[in-house]
């Protein structure tokens, strides 16, 4: 959360793990950014630009009357 998110949860880490940071439009830069210096820095993580990227929410999903 110091660097820009709302909140951040750990999600399947027994299977090497992945984490969902919740930011506004603004805060992205700033989060991804973070992960690059803290997560990188600790790690031999060359390929680290293909394993972060940024979703954005959608409506989810609806029964369809046919």
């Amino acid at each position: 959360m110091g660097a820009g998110a709302s909140g951040a949860r750990l999600t399947g880490a027994g299977f090497g793990g992945c984490i969902v940071a919740l930011t506004d439009d603004n805060g992205v830069d700033a989060v991804l950014a973070a992960l690059r210096r803290f997560y990188a820095a600790r790690r031999s993580t060359a390929d680290l630009e293909n394993q972060l990227f940024v979703a954005h929410p959608s409506g989810g999903a609806v029964v369809a009357a046919l």
